[in-house]
């Protein structure tokens, strides 16, 4: 096939209650009027007060930045962005320690 379904499982340490978080980057999956827009491409379905999970489709063999955002102005504090690109496909694990 030429796209690949990719699953995010995100545990955070606090999202303060917010009923979705989001994704947000550039390339990959990302259409290009979505680029870093902080209420993301793709949102989640909460889990728990704790755990997200994201569900989506991407092509094979392509890989994009991004970070996780609760929305404006709440993104992840992480040192550089996140990157993730994969041939098939893929379930992976993150974690946010803060926002």
């Amino acid at each position: 096939p030429l796209t690949i379904r990719v699953f995010f499982n995100v545990t955070c340490a606090d999202t303060g209650g917010a009923a979705v978080i989001y994704i947000a980057g550039d390339g990959g999956p990302v259409p290009p009027e979505k680029a870093w827009d902080s209420t993301g491409f793709a949102s989640s379905t909460k889990i728990s007060s704790t755990n997200y999970q994201f569900l989506f489709t991407m092509k094979r063999n392509t890989s994009f930045s991004f970070k996780f955002t609760k929305g404006t102005n709440m993104w992840e504090v992480i040192p550089s962005n996140r990157i993730f690109g994969s041939s098939e496909d893929a379930t992976v694990d993150y974690t946010v320690a803060s926002w």
